[in-house]
């Protein structure tokens, strides 16, 4: 669902060449070096590193290592502008040390939003856990926005304490399912720092 549609991406290499980029069994094979882009809006391009397994320093290094290369460049096309990091909550502990150990490298100015997904999953685990201390659906459905906000609220106190670089925006995405038209970040908290 980026730049607003829902077709799929088109990927070049670092050469140019456009690449084949139908569903494999081969899950998390990326090149961060690949260029991502949309035709409903060409102008955004875009880098996925893949993910970061736990206790592997490797994703980490090459991720460093195009950060640095980029936020050296000398042209406009070339420079990295933003970095998201996706990260899901639907685990009991989504922050990871390999993924807050990407906030203590630095980005070197590029500025970092924390984008957590898949919310919906603690508004059900949360759901359960109120129900299963035998408070009823009425009171839930009221507790469970507050419940949820003090959740969230909690994951970016946690990353600001232990980053030694902050990000400078963090955003909370639920309702992906829903398309386009519904997905609505459940909670969005945007620093006003200045990228140094």
């Amino acid at each position: 669902m980026m730049c607003n549609t829902e077709d799929p991406p088109i990927v070049h290499d670092r050469n140019g060449n456009k690449i084949d980029i139908r569903p494999s069994s081969e899950r998390g094979i990326h090149d961060i070096n690949n260029e991502i882009t949309y035709e409903a809006n060409p102008g955004f391009v875009f880098h996925d590193s893949g993910g970061f397994e736990s206790g592997s320093s490797g994703e980490m290094k090459t991720v460093h290592a195009f950060i640095k290369a980029r936020s050296e460049a000398n042209t406009l096309k070339e420079q990295l502008h933003a970095i998201w990091i996706c990260l899901p909550v639907d685990e009991d502990r989504p922050l990871l040390p390999t993924e807050m150990n990407f906030f203590k490298e630095g980005t070197h100015s590029v500025p970092v939003i924390t984008v957590f997904t898949k919310c919906d999953a603690q508004r059900t685990k949360i759901t359960k856990e109120l129900r299963d201390k035998g408070i009823n659906r009425m009171e839930i459905k009221k507790q469970l926005p507050d419940h949820v906000k003090k959740y969230l609220e909690g994951l970016v106190d946690r990353v600001k304490l232990e980053a030694s670089f902050e990000p400078k925006g963090f955003i909370f995405m639920e309702d992906m399912q829903k398309g386009l038209e519904r997905a609505q970040p459940h909670y969005c908290l945007f620093l006003c720092n200045n990228a140094t």
